[in-house]
């Protein structure tokens, strides 16, 4: 119903045909009592829209009143076309489905260069209205990140912060920034050069120098040099705004700009889309444990001065010696003795066998026990063996060389009562 033009117009409008009563439905709603009537709209609401340069930018559209007074009754609407009627109807469903008013939906898609309301120009309203939202600013405000300060109307963003009482006084002079006339398109003074206006910025921006320079550094090494003009008056004013919006540092700002990708530009003219990519990075970084700093230290290896994130001398010595010290008793723990005595043995068999085992393993490992050779075998068979990757040549080391033969161990005897014989 927005993206494309409607078929048969005048059905939207409440006609069952092209034509009433002789006369064209285009015709008919020219008289503002019919034009209202259809659109359910008040004659305040007329007026914005016909003022609108999305519907009237060659103002080719106009209200012309049959006598002195306003009343709605005595005016038509000169220049009304089917081509401007269409639009004009898939305006006002666009405004009520958004519920924006018809200026800032104006001004928004003035900002994106919008010349149709197209699927693309919807989506990018999309991601400007989820912005409003996540960033809680409205949608006047926003627009400067992707177009220059606008300047229509009195209300306009450029009066509201550099046409004060307050920005004349801190710049000793009223037309300092003062627009053409008309059109108001650009400033009457340019220059190519801030610094003449700086008191004026700091009190229009409100902020301090430390920050301006900031943004100006900011905007200078993305190739867009702080002017006195229009262009260089938004470049300036949109860096203030998102670390704002954001509720961020100017410097943590501009450390995340050099680390996103292009796609994530959140200046990108005309494309809200990559402003949302960007706050959406900014919400995980905030969410993170990662300052901006620390991130520009990891990925650039970029840190200032008097906010170095990088670890002190000394916690890095620490933190090595701690790692040595770790790595000592790591090796001392496994590494293979230069003699296996007994406290040694029974430290390593606690680490390869069950607790109840580690005495019976070193009564057989020891020939000095009185354990018969079938026992020590049999034992070494069920809980030892596995350990060994050559065990022939284990049982030979431990046992003898009588011990390698795959058959059964012999089992020891006991001495016949009173045969005075020695157990083997």
């Amino acid at each position: 119903l927005v993206a494309r033009p409607p078929s048969e117009l005048w059905r939207h409008f409440g006609f069952e045909a092209p034509e009433a009563a002789g006369v064209p439905f285009i015709q008919a709603l020219a008289h503002v009592p019919s034009w209202l009537t259809a659109t359910g709209c008040s004659f305040q609401d007329l007026i914005e829209l016909v003022s609108t340069r999305f519907i009237n930018a060659d103002d080719a559209l106009a209200l012309e009143s049959l006598g002195a007074d306003c009343d709605p009754a005595k005016v038509s609407i000169r220049g009304l076309d089917e081509a401007r009627l269409s639009r004009m109807l898939r305006f006002l469903r666009l405004r009520r489905r958004l519920g924006w008013s018809f200026v800032d939906l104006d001004r928004a898609l003035f900002a994106l260069r919008a010349v149709e309301l197209d699927a693309a120009v919807l989506e990018k309203l999309v991601h400007i209205r989820s912005l409003c939202k996540q960033l809680d600013r409205p949608v006047a405000d926003l627009l400067v990140l992707w177009a220059p300060i606008d300047t229509r109307g009195p209300d306009s963003q450029f009066d509201r912060l550099l046409r004060t009482r307050a920005v004349a006084w801190r710049s000793a002079d009223d037309r300092t920034f003062a627009l053409q006339e008309p059109g108001r398109a650009e400033l009457e003074h340019t220059s190519d050069d801030l610094d003449a206006v700086v008191h004026g910025l700091l009190a229009a921006f409100r902020v301090t120098h430390d920050e301006l320079a900031i943004a100006r550094t900011i905007q200078a090494g993305r190739g867009t040099p702080a002017r006195l003009d229009l262009a260089g008056l938004s470049a300036v004013y949109r860096v203030i705004l998102l670390a704002r919006a954001l509720h961020m540092r100017l410097d943590q700002l501009a450390g995340l700009l050099r680390l996103v990708p292009a796609e994530a530009d959140p200046f990108r003219a005309a494309d809200p889309a990559a402003s949302a990519r960007f706050v959406g990075i900014v919400r995980e970084v905030q969410a993170s444990e990662f300052t901006p700093e620390r991130l520009v230290y990891l990925f650039r290896h970029e840190a200032e001065p008097r906010r170095d994130p990088s670890p002190l001398e000394a916690q890095v010595q620490a933190v090595i010696a701690g790692v040595r010290r770790g790595l000592l008793d790591a090796y001392a723990e496994t590494a293979r003795p230069t003699q296996a005595a007994s406290d040694t043995l029974r430290q390593k068999l606690a680490l390869l066998l069950d607790a109840q085992l580690v005495e019976p393993a070193m009564a057989v490992l020891d020939p000095r026990t009185r354990v018969s050779a079938g026992m020590r075998r049999d034992f070494f068979d069920r809980h030892l063996a596995r350990f060994f990757p050559d065990l022939k040549l284990a049982a030979a080391r431990l046992f003898g060389s009588a011990a390698t033969s795959t058959s059964p161990a012999p089992v020891a005897h006991e001495a016949s009562p009173g045969t005075g014989e020695t157990p083997q």
